[in-house]
């Protein structure tokens, strides 16, 4: 059993994994056997979190639906709140990044902090409500609530 979860594990990484460099490569972020730079490695993991989290949920709603085993609501949500999550916080990253460029070149006299705090507060703040939520919702799922499937 342990060894089916640990090859279950490997192979949504590795398909994340070719997820990642795929659309990297399609986006013009990253050229494989280029170096890559600090901005594009945080860039490449933030996407790779959400390929993994999309291939979590979909595995899940999937092996539940195989299996004809029934799909807890909350055990749903709670995957639904982890995914977001990790958007939001890919995004913050993006939008921090965008900004950080564009207040270099334009030379504000403002301290670039004051948009950190303001983007955290946008995008982190919410994030960490997601995944508290979650982490919540997943810690006390409900017999009685089915999406689908037969209750045992």
């Amino acid at each position: 059993m342990a060894k089916s979860k640990a090859c279950n594990i490997l192979l949504k990484v590795i398909i994340a994994l070719i997820f990642t460099f795929f659309s990297a490569d399609l986006f013009s972020l990253y050229s494989f056997g280029d170096i890559p730079t600090t901005l594009t490695l945080i860039y490449l993991i933030a996407m790779f979190g959400i390929f993994l989290d999309f291939i979590d949920l979909v595995g899940f709603i999937f092996g539940r639906i195989k299996i004809k085993e029934k799909i807890i609501c909350k055990e749903f949500i709670s995957k639904i709140l982890f995914f977001i999550s990790t958007i939001l916080i890919s995004y913050f990253v993006i939008v921090t990044d965008v900004e950080w460029l564009h207040y270099y070149s334009n030379g504000n006299s403002a301290p670039f902090y004051l948009t950190v705090i303001g983007n955290g507060i946008k995008l982190l703040l919410p994030a960490i409500i997601l995944i508290i939520v979650g982490v919540v919702l997943k810690k006390k799922p409900l017999k009685s609530e089915t999406m689908y499937g037969k209750k045992h």
